[in-house]
This record gives C-alpha cells, structure tokens and sequence, in this order.
C-alpha cells in the first residue's frame, strides 16, 4: 500500500524530471474556462487554431519567395507547404477538426492539364 507520505516523495521526482506536469499546473485556471464551453464549440476554437497556423505558414511561404511568375507556381507553392510537415513540430495539425492538411488539400489539387488554356493561340 501507497503511503501519503510516499505519494508526496514521488510527486517530487516526477515533478523535477517532467516540466510539462508545471506547466499544466500553472496553466490550469486559465485552462478551466475552456471546459465550460461545449464540445462543439471547443472544437471550432480547435479548428480555428489551426487554421491560424496554417495561414501563418501560408504567409512565410509567400514572403520568401516574393514573385509567381504565374498563377499556377503560386498554387503550387502552397500545395506543396500545405503537404510538408513543420520541422520543429510533431503532428502539428492532427487533432484539429476540419483544418487537417490532407483536407485542405483537395482544395489545392493542380488543375487539370486538358483543361488548361494555351500559352499562345
């Protein structure tokens, strides 16, 4: 059996090895509030997070290349952000409800060739 006492001298080891115990702990009455609301509204807050993340990562993209020269190398630019993982960052987006990148991507499909004017006529 678990003495009180033991519990205590445990907590104290746990605590200095995990940071992220303080963190929660010092966080929780900011955190609180957030439970109050429904599940579904916790849910667009969720989704609305990472959709802010995404148009963050939308804009570093454009802002380090400055010029598409086409419409098309500009949609291809985000495709290909929206795709690549953040580096620095596991599962960045995984648990968002609707901002995940694998459905956003259907919206950034490449346009179908047959379809596509001609440069020239």
């Amino acid at each position: 059996m678990v003495t009180p006492a033991a519990a205590m001298r445990a907590r104290g080891k746990v605590r200095a090895r995990c940071t992220a115990i303080l963190l929660w702990r010092n966080a929780w009455p900011e955190f609180i509030p957030f439970l109050d609301y429904g599940l579904e509204i916790r849910r667009v807050v969720c989704s609305n997070n990472a959709i802010e993340c995404l148009n963050a990562r939308y804009g570093r993209a454009v802002k380090a290349r400055v010029h598409f020269p086409t419409e098309q190398a500009a949609m291809k630019c985000l495709y290909l952000v929206t795709g690549r993982p953040q580096w620095h960052r596991q599962d960045t987006m995984g648990s968002a409800v609707e901002a995940r990148p694998e459905c956003l991507r259907r919206y950034l499909r490449r346009p179908d060739a047959s379809r596509r004017e001609p440069l020239t006529r």
